[in-house]
């Protein structure tokens, strides 16, 4: 008996929204019920994101920032003097330093605030705080001491999950979270179309439980969160 030799199944995202639209048994979907169903799973996209810190939205690639001699402060943009427009988390960072690396501290706001070294200019930098905006394009990096030379600083960083922007978008998640999607697409949906209260809570069970199965494979274990949802 064969078997097959290939592990790459997938669904696009309209795909992913009649299956979804199936489970709550909607078998005619319009045009406003699909635009509902995009809206729902980009939010729900959104949501999932903060849940853990995926591996695979993390580049190992380096990104290089060239500092200027008194800036303290680092916008988004495609110059040398600019940091990526899609950052979430700042992974590492480190000055290099003669081919040598010094890494840098990463600071939360806290610490950011509380650092006797905001105030320090002219020196090489050791710590860094990314000052996060809500749109990704604005935020800024900020070093500490003000940098008082030209310095390569590298860092890596944790990007966001990508969008369903188009009809024949993939998820912007391995396969093992396919089976989870759909259920939890489905139970957001479902107070739409009059499903019972009893029938919701069982398909986000289901959802929230295959997704954390998934989740624990996928992902470092201690930046996992799970699901905590209300019902109404």
């Amino acid at each position: 008996m064969a078997v097959g030799t290939t592990a790459d199944f997938d669904l696009t995202r309209n795909e992913l929204i009649d299956i979804a639209y199936s489970l709550i048994g909607v078998a005619e979907v319009s045009n406003s019920d699909r635009a509902l169903a995009v809206q729902m799973l980009n939010s729900l996209v959104r949501h999932l994101d903060a849940r853990g810190d995926w591996l695979w939205t993390i580049d190992n690639t380096e990104t290089t920032l060239t500092t200027v001699s008194g800036t303290q402060e680092y916008s988004t943009g495609a110059a040398a003097t600019d940091i990526a427009t899609n950052i979430l988390k700042l992974s590492y960072a480190a000055v290099l330093i003669n081919n040598d690396r010094e890494e840098l501290d990463i600071l939360d706001k806290p610490s950011s605030l509380r650092t006797d070294l905001q105030d320090e200019s002219n020196n090489q930098p050791i710590e860094v705080y990314l000052e996060r905006a809500k749109l990704l394009a604005d935020n800024k990096m900020l070093l500490y001491p003000t940098p008082n030379a030209a310095y390569s600083v590298v860092y890596k960083y944790r990007r966001p999950l990508y969008d369903f922007d188009g009809a024949s978008d993939n998820p912007d998640f391995p396969g093992t979270f396919i089976l989870p999607l759909q259920k939890l697409l489905a139970a957001e949906l479902a107070p739409h179309f009059g499903i019972p209260l009893q029938e919701r809570q069982l398909l986000m069970a289901q959802g929230s439980e295959q997704f954390r199965a998934a989740a624990a494979f996928e992902s470092d274990p201690p930046a996992y969160s799970s699901l905590q949802t209300e019902y109404y």
